[in-house]
């Protein structure tokens, strides 16, 4: 689905090739799952300015409920934890360690890192 949205935000721009980066106007923010930036689980969006679609976003959780569960289960320092942490790291959804005010920031240098990937480049911003 953001496939296609991206196809035709390309569009808009009059790209017809999508191995093209298309250089666009965008808006960016950030959102926290609770009020107050003291939520475990943050949201950066990039939203094209000319059409309004959402470009790309990143989810920023700072907890992942099977680390936590298994925390739970065994001791953290046992060797036992480790052993199946190594096999879980690959998988485990924190996104970010730090201040629930910084993942805003955190978010955003990491959509701006990967914009080319999706054949984006972000020249001008708007943003609070």
């Amino acid at each position: 689905m953001l496939f296609n949205i991206r196809k035709d935000a390309k569009g808009a721009y009059g790209s017809k090739n999508d191995s093209n980066i298309v250089d666009i106007g965008v808006s960016y923010d950030g959102s926290w799952l609770t009020r107050g930036q003291t939520s475990n689980i943050g949201i950066g969006c990039v939203i094209d300015l000319l059409t309004g679609f959402l470009i790309d976003f990143e989810v920023m959780p700072k907890r992942c409920e099977e680390c936590q569960q298994t925390k739970l289960a065994l001791d953290e320092a046992a060797a036992e934890f480790h052993f199946w942490y190594e096999g879980h790291q690959h998988f485990c959804r924190i996104a970010h360690v730090g201040s629930s005010g910084s993942m805003e920031v955190k978010s955003a240098i990491k959509l701006w890192k990967r914009s080319e990937k999706i054949r984006f480049r972000y020249a001008s911003l708007l943003s609070d």
